[in-house]
């Protein structure tokens, strides 16, 4: 009999709740991705965006995002001092809304995981690294053209900005341009023509509804949870419910459930994964920094330090280090220059 070649069924499920918006979960970056490597294959991975923010006037009224921006990215320094998450030096505004980012984060699932992880690694770099959050449809496209082949049409975009572009000016804003030529490095099979336009469809909003009222049902663990250190991942206040606080993993296996919450060491959440799933095997070793930098595009201090064998001495020598006001973030030559030229695009005139 020939052998079956079909992939063994995950060993665990990991439940992510998370926001493209949130300090805490772009902290959590290079664990999450070292609990991925390590276990691969073995976990299926779904994430739940739980919205952080519907609406900042409502939820710090009195707050402007541009004029109260310092003010905000103050809260975020205060985070990374405990982190070492890289933070811009200067936040243009704070998002009105993480609605649109989690739309699309959402969106691009339908597009696979890869698509799914660069989307939303960019948005957070938007908002962390580039100050300039994507809570609007038009920012969601600004930073994301990068992603895909091609520019936006200007009149669409300022069109969408005004509130009165319709789906074709929403199409407008992933089409390329007649000279544009330079060889980005994409994503495989991103298609930001079909994100932009399920972002805002029937099927996305209702999936979020989901993920909204799933994240403000907190397990009993969570709530009131106390604990050493500077997050110890109890549930948060959210008007008249609690959620959970971002990011939160719950995991479920032939062990049991259980949660994995809060700021803690990388070996302390793959301890509880594999009390949740006995059965699980640490595979992955940490690979070259070049290698992984060509694989996801950039790199953060933290995320050298935990997932690579040779850390920054191993990047590329055309690796273009990026400074903010804490650590410094490194991207592949290919990577800072579809950013480049899709910042470009988007200031070109109409």
């Amino acid at each position: 009999m020939t052998p079956s070649t079909a992939t063994p069924a995950p060993l665990a499920e990991v439940v992510e709740y998370t926001d493209p918006g949130c300090i805490w979960s772009w902290s959590s970056e290079p664990l999450l991705r070292w609990l991925r490597a390590r276990y691969g294959d073995q976990l299926a991975w779904r994430r739940v965006f739980g919205v952080q923010v519907d609406d900042l006037a409502r939820t710090h009224p009195g707050r402007d995002p541009v004029a109260d921006a310092e003010e905000f990215r103050a809260g975020w320094l205060e985070v990374a001092a405990h982190t070492r998450a890289p933070v811009t030096a200067r936040l243009a505004w704070m998002h009105s809304s993480t609605l649109p980012a989690s739309r699309a984060a959402k969106a691009a699932e339908a597009q696979g995981p890869l698509v799914a992880e660069a989307v939303l690694r960019r948005l957070r770099e938007a908002v962390f690294v580039g100050g300039e959050p994507a809570d609007s449809d038009a920012r969601v496209a600004a930073a994301l053209r990068g992603l895909a082949r091609g520019s936006a049409d200007a009149g669409a975009l300022r069109s969408l900005a005004r509130g009165s572009a319709d789906v074709g000016a929403l199409r407008g804003l992933a089409r390329g341009s007649a000279d544009a030529d330079v060889a980005l490095r994409g994503i495989p099979a991103l298609d930001l023509d079909r994100l932009l336009v399920d972002a805002v469809s029937a099927r996305v909003a209702a999936a979020l509804e989901a993920d909204w009222a799933q994240t403000r049902r907190p397990r009993a663990e969570v709530i009131g949870r106390t604990g050493a250190g500077p997050n110890p991942g109890a549930a948060k206040p959210d008007g008249e419910h609690l959620r959970y606080g971002f990011p939160t993993l719950v995991v479920r296996g032939s062990g049991g459930e259980r949660v994995l919450a809060g700021w803690q060491a990388p070996l302390a959440h793959a301890a509880l994964l594999e009390e949740a799933a006995p059965e699980l095997v640490a595979r992955a070793q940490p690979e070259p920094a070049a290698v992984l930098l060509e694989r996801h595009g950039s790199l953060t201090e933290p995320e050298l330090e935990l997932l690579t064998s040779d850390g920054a001495a191993g990047l590329p020598a055309d690796a273009v280090r990026v400074e903010t006001a804490t650590t410094p973030l490194w991207r592949s030559a290919a990577e800072a220059a579809a950013i480049a030229a899709g910042a470009a695009r988007s200031e070109a005139p109409a």
